[in-house]
């Protein structure tokens, strides 16, 4: 025997509800701010410390999600049968509210990480179900601040029909047949939850009074033989199921904690990435100076190279012209010292005379012809 989960659904509307108690009707505001993040519950069970950690899909403000359904119902149009389009009625139905309810001991059996896939599952079958009959799912949160984690979801009808659409068809497919049959086909325990009345409606009177006896039978053997025990038990369950939820709550509050705790040591090694980050920028900074100083000094010390290169050549080619300009000179002073040595000679006195006459013959003679 599996589990069951409740599933009620409401029209949600314009019109003030307050004072009138209904399980099928009242106001969108109201009842969006009271689930979605405004929190407008005065629930004794309702922990806020816990509230942090509610899990939202979609619209998270029951506020905006609110604006947003009268702004479209507000230009929506009726098409009457002359083709004139008129407003819709100030009852009409702007969008709707249902919630998915596990019995508390199925929650009880389950870890943190079981609860959000059993309640992510449930929302993609309820979306599915919803889109079949053309509504659309606008905002879906899970509430872990509360007791028993449960599901709420909230959407509207483009057509704006929710009279028709909300009706024993929407509840069969949610509480006895589409919803359980898809759950368990993902490999939860879950029963289908069918009504008295829909059960009943096509018994005879004898299948009908078999059937309170059976029904009366499983109470007692699910909880007992007498009303004090059934009380007992009952009271017992419940003291177990909210020692439960308070165990979970100081679990979650631990979970959260933790991850509070995760978050200064992980925002303590982002601060120290970032000065680390910081420091290598410097010490890159300061290591492009060095690179750029010594290439600086490699240019420096190949230009020394060529300088001292060409002055190098250009002392030798000096050493060179020197050396050649030396032998010059000195063949020069060899061949003036060896004419001097012939010019030292004595030359005898008649050949002097002889030459200095002749000489001066020489410059006297006017040769004339």
């Amino acid at each position: 025997m599996g589990y069951t989960v409740g599933m009620p659904v409401m029209k949600l509307d314009k019109c003030n509800h307050f004072g009138k108690k209904s399980d099928h009707s009242g106001n969108a505001k109201a009842v969006t701010c009271e689930a979605l993040e405004e929190r407008y519950s005065s629930d004794a069970d309702l922990d806020r410390e816990m509230t942090a950690e509610n899990l939202y899909y979609g619209f998270t403000s029951g506020k905006a999600l609110t604006a947003y359904w009268e702004q479209m119902a507000d230009d929506y149009r009726v098409i009457d049968k002359n083709g004139k389009g008129k407003k819709l009625r100030s009852d009409a139905g702007i969008g709707f509210a249902g919630i998915c309810k596990p019995e508390m001991d199925f929650m009880d059996s389950l870890d943190d990480d079981e609860i959000e896939k059993f309640m992510v599952d449930s929302s993609e079958v309820i979306k599915e179900i919803y889109e079949k009959r053309g509504c659309v799912i606008d905002s879906i949160v899970i509430h872990y601040d509360e007791g028993n984690p449960h599901l709420h979801y909230f959407g509207h009808d483009p057509e704006y029909k929710l009279g028709r659409k909300l009706g024993l068809k929407l509840y069969t497919a949610l509480n006895d047949k589409e919803y359980p049959k898809q759950m368990r086909q993902r490999g939860w325990d879950i029963d289908p939850l069918t009504g008295y009345l829909e059960t009943t409606k096509n018994m005879t009177e004898d299948e009908i009074t078999e059937y309170k006896k059976k029904r009366k039978a499983d109470r007692k053997k699910k909880h007992g033989l007498s009303s004090a025990e059934y009380k007992a038990n009952k009271k017992s369950n419940d003291i177990i199921s909210e020692a439960n939820a308070k165990a979970r709550i100081i679990k979650k509050r631990a979970k959260l904690e933790a991850q509070l705790e995760n978050a200064k040591e992980l925002a303590e090694l982002e601060k120290q990435k970032t000065q680390l980050k910081a420091q290598e920028a410097i010490l890159q900074d300061r290591l492009m100076e060095i690179m750029e100083r010594e290439e600086k000094s490699l240019k420096l010390a190949s230009e020394a190279s060529e300088v001292y290169e060409k002055a190098q050549r250009f002392y030798l080619n000096e050493q060179n012209w020197m050396n050649i300009q030396q032998k010059e000179h000195l063949k020069k002073y060899n061949a003036e010292a060896e004419c001097q040595k012939h010019k030292s000679r004595q030359i005898p006195v008649e050949f002097a005379e002889l030459e200095t006459a002749y000489k001066q013959q020489a410059t006297d003679t006017d040769y004339n012809y």
